[in-house]
């Protein structure tokens, strides 16, 4: 009887390593996607006035922005569906993007990944411009 319960436990463990490695494997993937995507710089001034939506997800990471354009600046950004895992500082990341006009800014320290997923989302929202 001893000898079933030590083999199921071991089954238990191994399928639990394997699970673990299955998932840290496809965060790794989708972190790599994030880190290598490059970010361009949009001149908003050429942008018409108006209310954009963009989205950005690699695997379980991602966000959709709702972006405010009038008289060439962004006035706001909104959220929507962020999946950020321990990302949500990141999303302060707004207020300086507003300020400066540019999603060429520094992350969030310590939401890097969220703050690359929120800059590439709103660089999508005017991929069709």
């Amino acid at each position: 009887m001893k000898k079933i319960v030590f083999i199921g436990l071991g089954v238990v463990v191994l399928l639990m390593i394997v699970f673990g490695v299955l998932a840290f494997i496809n965060i790794n993937e989708a972190t790599q996607k994030i880190l290598s995507e490059e970010i361009k710089d949009i001149s908003f001034q050429e942008v018409d006035d108006g209310v954009y939506r963009g989205a950005f997800y690699s695997g379980d990471l991602g966000i959709t922005v709702i972006v405010t354009v009038d008289n060439g600046e962004i006035i706001n950004i909104d959220y929507e569906n962020h999946l950020n895992g321990k990302g949500t500082p990141a999303e302060s990341i707004k207020e300086g993007i507003i300020e400066e006009q540019s999603i060429i800014i520094d992350d969030i320290s310590g939401a890097t990944i969220s703050s690359r997923c929120i800059k590439l989302a709103i660089m999508n929202a005017f991929e069709g411009e």
